[in-house]
């Protein structure tokens, strides 16, 4: 079996902006794999960004909720859209601006392990999961640019097992 991490993320509520991009995504270019091993992919329904990625699946509510801000100051800004590409497949995603997150993601792994490949922080907004080679003739400069988003709440996903499981504080 893979490994399976906990994510600590903080949900969003879904732009006008984000729901017009992602009304507009043609249905043809949208990766939905067969066997997906448990992962959604298409268009991202949950609108949220990760605070921290790949942590111990035995993490401490508790503790991580010590860690977090009032939820008002995790109000975050769009900053365009860009493109992730993996081997598998193009993530297509909004950058965000949110000083908390950043701070809180740094307070999060200073006290928790992350197992992630990826070191380097970058809040973003993931929209749709794209086949690969056809996200980037879905960037259009402008795009997402300067909207704001209302956080409307934490989100700690793990696993037990084999079965995900998500509270929502």
């Amino acid at each position: 079996m893979e490994d399976r991490y906990a994510f600590l993320m903080v949900r969003y509520e879904t732009p006008n902006a984000v729901k017009m991009i992602q009304n507009g995504l043609r249905k043809e270019d949208l990766y939905e794999p067969e066997n997906d091993n448990g992962w959604e992919y298409g268009i991202e329904r949950d609108t949220h960004v990760t605070i921290a990625a790949c942590l111990d699946n035995d993490i401490d509510l508790n503790e991580i909720q010590k860690l977090l801000s009032p939820l008002g100051k995790y109000q975050a800004t769009l900053d365009g859209l860009s493109l992730f590409e993996n081997k598998d497949f193009d993530v297509l995603k909004c950058d965000v601006k949110c000083e908390e997150l950043v701070k809180t993601n740094k307070k999060v792994l200073s006290r928790f392990e992350s197992h992630s490949e990826y070191k380097d922080y970058h809040p973003h907004l993931t929209l749709a999961y794209i086949k690969k080679g056809k996200g980037k003739g879905y960037i259009t400069d402008g795009l997402c640019k300067d909207v704001k988003v209302k956080p409307t709440g934490f989100i700690l996903s793990w696993w037990e097992g084999d079965v995900q499981k998500n509270i929502n504080f």
